[in-house]
């Protein structure tokens, strides 16, 4: 049976990754910590956010967030960080600081993103399974620890990462999609989500990271886990819907219910689509002409399933108004095309 892509193969027991201890408050940082500090606070974010947005990152230093294990990522930081995407020594060792003052804060976002670790304890972030996890951090990783990890779960992360009741009833959706990534798919994503919550549903957003020259800095607010019997993948099928869990750093979650919810505006859908159609239960299409396109080929079932839509403020305008006429707009009598298009989506996406 054809599955999603996912970082790491599934075997006998969790991994466990090979620490390489960094402390920040040592002697050969004084210097560093001794430098003028500037006038305005440094944040190490940027840096936080450079890894947390890329998913070569995540598997080249599984431990990069936490201080016993980013000795070599900092390596990485004082020379691609610096140079790709030009951060700061202030902004390094602010990174490194503010890791070191968050030990907890990075082991929580390092499950997260770590699919192998969400596999083996998938309630890790609820009241239920933070003691299984926390042991086990402690008996691999204790000996690197700052100090001993709380006896409860962050509040958090234990408020949005709640496991579903498992009584049967659909309390709401898991939902995968470009959700960091200005376009109109993060558009249609948002809205879907939207009139999910509307309609008294939850929602377990995972954000499928692209590649982008200017990071994200919103990602770590879209890290949701598989914790609903549903999920909606609403990324394109090509190029990132096979790999999603995998550049999310999602683990596929069991018996899990599958829709893909996609936008296509030709009359023929392309083999490529076919093929990973073969992924999900269901397929969601938001006209009804994208409905028969997709009717004609997919081998799933295909449900014509209207977009949520967000309307702004409305004016009302007086019926002597809507006489103004052309020339009351400034437009002339030369002729005029009108295009519409989501302004922040790449030229090469948009159909002519």
């Amino acid at each position: 049976m054809r599955r999603f892509q996912s970082r790491g193969e599934s075997g006998p027991a969790p991994p466990v990754f090979s620490a390489a201890p960094l402390d920040i408050f040592s002697s050969s940082f004084s210097e560093i910590s001794r430098a003028p500090s500037p006038e305005m606070p440094v944040s190490g974010q940027r840096a936080r956010d450079v890894y947390l947005n890329d998913p070569a990152l995540q598997e080249i230093y599984p431990l990069g967030l936490l201080p016993l294990g980013q000795l070599h990522f900092f390596d990485w930081l004082a020379t691609h960080g610096r140079a790709d995407q030009r951060l700061t020594d202030a902004e390094i060792h602010a990174f490194l600081r503010e890791s070191a003052e968050e030990e907890t804060r990075g082991v929580c976002l390092t499950y997260l993103l770590q699919p192998r670790w969400q596999e083996w304890f998938p309630f890790a972030l609820s009241t239920r399974g933070w003691e299984e996890f926390r042991n086990w951090i402690t008996e691999n990783y204790g000996e690197h620890l700052r100090q001993p990890l709380p006896l409860e779960v962050p509040p958090d992360f234990s408020s949005s990462h709640s496991p579903r009741d498992g009584q049967g009833m659909l309390e709401g959706a898991n939902m995968l999609g470009h959700f960091c990534n200005p376009s109109g798919l993060q558009q249609a994503a948002l809205w879907a989500r939207a009139a999910l919550e509307r309609a008294g549903l939850r929602t377990s957003c995972r954000d499928v990271p692209v590649p982008r020259h200017r990071v994200p800095g919103d990602r770590e607010q879209w890290l949701g886990l598989e914790i609903f019997p549903v999920t909606i993948l609403t990324q394109a099928a090509t190029p990132y819907f096979e790999s999603g869990y995998e550049r999310g750093g999602l683990w596929p979650g069991e018996e899990v219910y599958r829709i893909a919810y996609w936008n296509w505006e030709l009359e023929k859908v392309p083999d490529e689509w076919v093929d990973v159609a073969q992924l999900v239960d269901e397929i969601w299409a938001p006209t009804e002409f994208v409905a028969r396109a997709m009717r004609a080929r997919m081998p799933r079932p295909v449900y014509h399933m209207l977009p949520g839509v967000e309307v702004g403020p409305v004016e009302t305008v007086a019926p002597a108004d809507t006489t103004i006429g052309r020339r009351g707009c400034g437009l002339g009598n030369r002729p005029r095309r009108i295009a519409s298009q989501d302004g922040r989506s790449h030229g090469a996406d948009l159909l002519p």
